[in-house]
């Protein structure tokens, strides 16, 4: 009997964890938006709404950060991450026309996109950070 063992480390492995981690979030997303708005409280334009879209979706940016980079390490990921970002954003608000009491809203869309475009910032993918090593940062394949 032979023991395989796993290394945490390469490539492979961290491209699957951040495939895995990039579907769970937008799964999440998706529960997220089926839930009817009659079970929601009611909410004006910025207010908690806006700020569960944007912070829901800068999560999710930053899990697209993360696999992209690993996905396309030639490339500069900011295009990528802002349209599949933006697209899966479209995606929620035309769901949530199919939900009970809930609507497609352009502010909704631009708190997500804003999310996104936020992650983008902080993972250091629309300004890499320099430093000795370079461009190389944190999620950038080795």
């Amino acid at each position: 009997m032979t023991h395989t063992s796993i290394d945490f480390r390469s490539r492979l492995w961290r491209l699957r964890l951040w495939r895995t981690a990039v579907i769970t979030g937008a799964l999440a997303i998706f529960i997220g938006s089926a839930i009817p708005g009659g079970s929601l409280p009611a909410m004006k334009l910025f207010t908690m709404d806006k700020l569960l879209h944007y912070v829901e979706f800068a999560l999710f940016g930053w899990l697209l950060c993360g696999w992209v980079r690993l996905e396309f390490p030639r490339r500069r990921p900011v295009w990528i991450v802002l349209l599949l970002g933006a697209l899966y954003a479209t995606s929620d608000e035309v769901h949530q026309l199919m939900v009970a009491g809930r609507s497609c809203d352009i502010y909704d869309w631009l708190a997500d996109v804003a999310g996104v475009a936020t992650a983008l910032i902080a993972t250091g993918t629309l300004w890499p950070r320099r430093g000795a090593a370079g461009n190389k940062n944190r999620f950038q394949a080795s």
